[in-house]
């Protein structure tokens, strides 16, 4: 009875040892499209959780940018600002009234834009794209 019962479990053992060496074929012949597929099938992962995933992480990726070039315009506001009364103290008369009148416009200038990073952002990909046209003319 345990001949019988081992000689079961054997051609059970070699039965699975044959599909598996099926499936492997199976596998190699398929498509890395395709082996991908099976792969996040088999661990529940869905397209709509990778593109979830890149959105947040290119979600972070800007506003780690944006709050960088924030705090960046509004430093070089204030040092604009600063210097410009520095230069005006300096000058005399109207030139000094000119040279502070232009680094408090560049430096509201650079503040507005501080505020507004996306008008920074859209403006430099707007140059980057120009660029691209231009260098597969």
């Amino acid at each position: 009875m345990d001949k019988e019962a081992s000689e079961g479990k054997i051609a059970a053992t070699k039965e699975i040892a044959r599909l598996q060496s099926q499936i492997a074929e199976r596998e190699a012949a398929m498509p890395l499209r395709e082996r991908i597929k099976e792969i996040l099938k088999k661990n529940g992962v869905t397209v709509a959780s990778i593109l979830l995933a890149a959105g947040v992480t290119i979600g972070v990726v800007v506003s780690a940018i944006t709050n960088g070039l924030k705090a960046t315009g509004k430093a070089m506001a204030n040092g604009l600002k600063a210097l410009g009364s520095r230069l005006g103290s300096l000058l005399p008369g109207l030139i000094g009234q000119i040279a502070t009148f232009l680094f408090n416009t560049a430096a509201k200038a650079v503040g507005f834009l501080a505020e507004h990073t996306w008008l920074l952002i859209l403006a430099v990909v707007a140059f980057l794209f120009e660029k691209y046209i231009k260098k597969r003319r």
